[in-house]
């Protein structure tokens, strides 16, 4: 979609238009999935959050300011936002109690581990660590925004980061080890 068919498509959801709506929805969704799933951790919650992700989008459409804006970077925004508030709301948010001190992994450890045991493990990670590291990390979000979004201060934040970094490294480790959470793992 070129800038002119996302204004006319904006402007067409703005006043409600099902064709508009169509167009962005078909445009952009696949993305933007991608992104709810990076921060509910399973398709079908993602799916939920998408969805009200494009009805807020919709709903807003009239909002959004096509000639400082990218259209794609707001709705993917408002995505992440729709995501933060569903996690608060279904109150799955770890307890930092859980986390432990862990040690340092060794490069090649990392080297060795494909695509998707890494997406695998980011998966694993409680609710809160997995937000805050796909905020940071994947995102750019600084810790100043995130504490924003989270309704924490911005040195939570920086603890929570540093405290899944500790935990992804150990479940890295794990994994080319062998173990996973104390048992054997079968090749």
């Amino acid at each position: 979609m070129n800038n002119q068919q996302q204004i006319e498509a904006i402007r067409g959801c703005a006043v409600g238009n099902q064709s508009s709506q169509r167009a962005l929805f078909m445009e952009y969704s696949e993305e933007l999935l991608t992104t709810c799933i990076r921060y509910m951790g399973n398709e079908d919650e993602a799916k939920d959050v998408l969805q009200d992700s494009f009805m807020r989008i919709f709903r807003f459409a009239d909002k959004y300011n096509h000639e400082g804006g990218n259209l794609k970077g707001w709705m993917k925004t408002i995505c992440i936002r729709v995501a933060l508030r569903q996690i608060e709301k279904n109150k799955r948010i770890a307890s930092m109690d859980e986390l432990k001190c862990i040690p340092a992994v060794n490069p090649i450890a990392i080297q060795n581990l494909d695509t998707e045991e890494l997406y695998n493990i980011i998966d694993e990670l409680p609710k809160r660590q997995r937000t805050v590291f796909n905020l940071y990390v994947v995102e750019g979000y600084s810790h100043r925004e995130i504490g924003n979004f989270l309704n924490v201060d911005e040195t939570c934040s920086r603890t929570i980061l540093s405290r899944t970094k500790k935990v992804l490294k150990q479940k890295m480790l794990n994994v080319n080890l062998g173990f996973e959470y104390g048992h054997v793992m079968v090749a």
